[in-house]
């Protein structure tokens, strides 16, 4: 218990007691997740007394105020300034917070005085941690900004629900051989060297993503600009049977009158909003750039061609995975754009099993999926779905489900697998398709291996069955299961 982090903490005792609140006993309890007597009796007292917030994990240290040279008033005095004012606003100078100003500024405010290193643990206890902040332009407007979040794009979610059109953010990105730029390990003190191309030479992109999932794109050598921008809607158009409604920044080849002209001859197929000026934040397909730009970082790139074929890589490896586009719409500033009227998936996808299930036949079994029947012995059973998943979900903003992954709520990650029984006297195995649930860790590392050459050498992933098979007592939900991946295959595990 005591090598999982405290959110994986938090998660077996609700496994736990949602187990032993269903039926299950304290000692099928104690076997089947490994835990002791005496932990299953506290985490019973403990939900009984606060329900499943009282199975939350806490904050581990002292709470702030206890055995501290600050009470509890002034730590949450001290963490507002922090939050709320840069410290050229308190006299501090300049406009990043560092454990000296947050020192000299508790000193000002309460007369005590705390070593850096004191005030960097007492930084950390408070909840913060030193961080590379997000830029904003001076020039930007937050009204704007603000109009756009809850009034404006809420506008253009409802009419493209009633149009059943699709929302797509747009962008484009230019990468250069001498702006590519990564973090290495190295000896402290010491800084690594990496052999990289003396020659200049960039490239462009442009890529559009949906909370479908989808994402579509095209490389090109020549400056962008108005004509690549209408060849590239051009090509868009033929991929979306219904309308587009495309939001993009305030680029001058956004606004540019042959655009404006050609988008007006196609107003039932196509139309253009733009956000606010200095907003980048509020556009998910930047996080696809940046995404793209890391992912160059770590490459061997020595020419225009080989910059090429990598740009492309990155681009269709993203596109068989949308899970991860998915996750470019849950950063702090990109929630807004979720979609509650589409999803990754289909309104009636269940958690029915599909089952290869037998008939009165005495050879054979009719298929529940093709609805025919087959003269040979069924040799495998799968689900469509984790157990917990509800019909609801379907339409929900934060929850996704394709053949080999699934999010709940953005907080439940999930991957489909094959777990393979050889037959006797038979070179064939039988498979149980089934669904295994994930750390978050875990399930970003195995969604970027996802297209790897030689993902198979990666160790094995822990994680919690979520299948129920029926031929099996008692019920392996919740067994504890290692992942292991396989070279590419049509499944991953």
């Amino acid at each position: 218990m005591r090598r999982l982090s405290p959110p994986q903490q938090e998660t077996l005792r609700k496994r736990v007691m949602a187990a032993v609140s269903d039926g299950m006993t304290t000692a099928e309890a104690v076997r089947v997740f490994g835990v002791s007597r005496g932990s299953i009796r506290n985490w019973k007292v403990r939900y009984d007394t606060g329900g499943a917030a009282g199975l939350s994990s806490g904050v581990p240290g002292r709470r702030l105020g206890e055995q501290t040279k600050l009470s509890a008033s002034e730590a949450e005095a001290l963490v507002g300034s922090i939050i709320d004012y840069e410290p050229e606003a308190l006299d501090l100078g300049g406009k990043l917070w560092t454990r000296r100003k947050v020192r000299v500024l508790a000193e000002r405010l309460f007369g005590v005085s705390f070593t850096e290193q004191g005030m960097g643990k007492l930084l950390r206890r408070m909840g913060f941690s030193f961080q590379r902040p997000d830029r904003r332009a001076i020039e930007a407007a937050p009204e704007a900004m603000r109009e756009w979040v809850e009034v404006t794009y809420p506008a253009l979610r409802d009419r493209a629900r009633v149009e059943g059109a699709a929302i797509l953010f747009g962008d484009q990105v230019g990468v250069r051989s001498d702006h590519l730029a990564g973090r290495t390990w190295g000896l402290k003190g010491q800084t690594p060297v990496v052999a990289r191309t003396g020659n200049r030479f960039g490239l462009n992109a442009m890529s559009t993503i949906s909370t479908r999932g989808q994402l579509h794109f095209t490389v090109f050598r020549e400056s962008f600009n108005a004509e690549v921008f209408i060849a590239f809607l051009d090509k868009l158009l033929g991929q979306f049977d219904q309308k587009i409604h495309l939001v993009v920044d305030g680029h001058s080849a956004h606004r540019a009158k042959i655009v404006r002209q050609w988008v007006e001859r196609r107003s039932k197929r196509i139309e253009l909003h733009c956000l606010p000026s200095y907003a980048p934040h509020l556009n998910p397909d930047e996080l696809v750039n940046a995404d793209l730009k890391r992912y160059l970082a770590d490459q061997v790139i020595i020419d225009r061609d080989q910059m090429e074929r990598s740009v492309r890589s990155f681009f269709h490896r993203v596109q068989k995975l949308p899970a991860r586009v998915l996750g470019y719409f849950q950063a702090p500033h990109t929630k807004y754009a979720r979609l509650a009227a589409q999803s990754v998936v289909a309104s009636e996808a269940s958690v029915t099993l599909t089952r290869l299930s037998f008939m009165s036949t005495p050879v054979g079994f009719t298929c529940s999926c093709c609805g025919e029947h087959h003269a040979t012995l069924p040799m495998g059973y799968s689900t469509t779905a984790p157990a917990i998943w509800e019909p609801s979900f379907a339409d929900a903003p934060d929850c996704l489900l394709s053949a080999d992954q699934c999010v709940i709520k953005a907080q439940h990650f999930f991957v489909k697998g094959l777990i393979e029984i050889p037959v006797l006297s038979n070179d064939d195995v039988f498979s149980w398709g089934v669904w295994v649930s994930l750390s978050r860790e875990n399930f970003a590392r195995m969604v970027d291996l996802w297209e790897t050459p030689g993902r198979e050498s990666t160790e094995p992933y822990f994680g919690w069955l979520t299948t129920e098979l029926p031929v099996y007592r008692p019920s392996t939900i919740n067994l504890k299961t290692n992942v292991h991946t396989r070279p590419e295959a049509p499944r991953y595990v």
